[in-house]
């Protein structure tokens, strides 16, 4: 499949050139900047030397700017590279007019549009944030949000909005736990580094500025709120309160909530457990809060928790450039094209030992709601998760009225991970434990 990424001169863009070139389906054939056009990737991009191929190294940024402009222009250039996919990381507000311009032009692959443009369901947001009308509202319905662990695009989806990074941490972390919460806000802290900014300083983000400070802004009124908030079908009341944080790259956030029931460590790690059992770029650590440093340069997004009594803690940390952006991009690519989500992304080496499972580990202390996902997607990955008995989600109202029964035969915890390995060095990683000393499996 033959690729074009648009605005590639980013940190974004940087991301993804890196990982088209090392995507086994993939080869990348054009990359466009306004900035740089005529300079080389490895000129734009210096640390990619070496790490990807000589003739990318010496690919030549196109004017994207000029690409979209005329009919002309692009008729040509597509013609000539026979571009299958493009990624577009236009700036907020110019992706929905450059997926327009494309789709005017003639292009008829697919289009994954990296800006916030086409995330929500109507144009209200864009006129209320922008102060003009949305340039393509009838985009918005054919646009596919794809944030694959909840809402997997669909083999064949032509035009893919990529989520924002930090609705795709907060968005993960609250999942499982919709059946869960009763009542009361969810009170949302979390930083982000200067990356998340883009590569141009201003006065607000510049580093030398963020150096050893740390700034909240727009406070109950970032985006990204009102993005999780319709990903998750309004099922939770979120404050959320965002921080410039003091390093370059990365998201590391806090939930706070409070259970509507009293719930023992062993529940909130089954419902998690399940949530995100098959979900390779999903990490789970029990009993304890991620640290940014593992997620850093990583596809995962990590997730932990703390529990006492009804009071529940559950921590996040993803990298912004890559499972926020970049390789998220990538997942999404894969499933449109029906391919496994993990290619170019994962080792295959590591794609083994699926069938080991977290199975009930401690005996069942209480009937508890499982907050399952309802997958309209790929077939593959609904056959996935129904193959280990996800429930189609509910609405809250009706999940707390009818919760989900979970009857299974008590296993020792012991038995199940092996009688010398200490709680301390155990954690749930994409659904099952890992340990040293794993004796069980299905």
């Amino acid at each position: 499949m033959r690729v074009g990424i648009f605005h590639g001169a980013g940190y974004v863009g940087r991301e993804l050139i890196k990982l088209v070139a090392g995507h086994p389906r993939l080869c990348l054939h054009l990359v466009g900047s306004s900035s740089f056009e005529g300079l080389s990737v490895i000129a734009v991009h210096p640390g990619l030397r070496g790490k990807i191929s000589a003739r990318l190294e010496s690919l030549q940024f196109f004017g994207s700017t000029a690409l979209v402009a005329s009919s002309g222009t692009f008729a040509a250039v597509a013609a000539e590279q026979g571009l299958d996919v493009i990624i577009s990381c236009a700036r907020h507000g110019s992706g929905a007019s450059e997926v327009e311009t494309l789709r005017k032009n003639g292009f008829q692959g697919l289009i994954i549009d990296m800006s916030a443009d086409l995330r929500f369901r109507t144009p209200e947001h864009f006129e209320e944030r922008f102060g003009r009308p949305h340039p393509a509202p009838h985009l918005l319905q054919e646009a596919k949000y794809g944030l694959p662990e909840i809402h997997p695009v669909s083999p064949g989806t032509s035009l893919i909005a990529n989520p924002g990074c930090f609705a795709t941490g907060i968005a993960l972390a609250l999942k499982p736990l919709e059946n869960l919460i009763t009542e009361g806000p969810v009170g949302i802290t979390a930083l982000t580094g200067a990356s998340g900014s883009g590569s141009i300083p201003l006065p607000s983000t510049h580093f030398p500025d963020r150096d050893g400070n740390v700034r909240s802004y727009k406070v109950l009124e970032h985006d990204h709120e009102q993005e999780v908030i319709q990903c998750l079908d309004g099922a939770f009341d979120i404050s959320f309160v965002p921080v410039s944080g003091p390093f370059s790259r990365g998201i590391w956030g806090s939930i706070h909530v409070s259970l509507g029931e009293d719930y023992c460590p062993d529940d909130v790690a089954r419902v998690f457990s399940r949530a995100y059992f098959g979900s390779p770029f999903v990490r789970l650590w029990e009993a304890e809060l991620p640290q940014l440093h593992f997620s850093v340069n990583t596809p995962f997004c990590d997730l932990g928790w703390k529990l006492a009594g009804r009071k529940l803690v559950v921590g996040f940390a993803l990298d912004n450039l890559l499972k926020g952006a970049a390789s998220q991009a990538i997942q999404n690519l894969n499933l449109s094209l029906g391919l496994d989500e993990r290619l170019g992304l994962l080792p295959e080496s590591t794609w083994e030992g699926e069938k080991v499972r977290f199975d009930n580990p401690g005996g069942v202390q209480k009937e508890i709601p499982v907050a399952g996902t309802s997958f309209s997607g790929s077939a593959a990955i609904a056959n996935r998760h129904r193959s280990v008995g996800t429930p189609t989600r509910k609405s809250p109202v009706s999940s707390r009225k009818s919760p989900v029964s979970v009857k299974k035969t008590p296993v020792s915890l012991k038995k199940f991970v092996g009688s010398k390995t200490s709680m301390k060095s155990r954690h749930i990683i994409n659904g099952r434990y890992r340990s040293k000393r794993v004796k069980a499996v299905m």
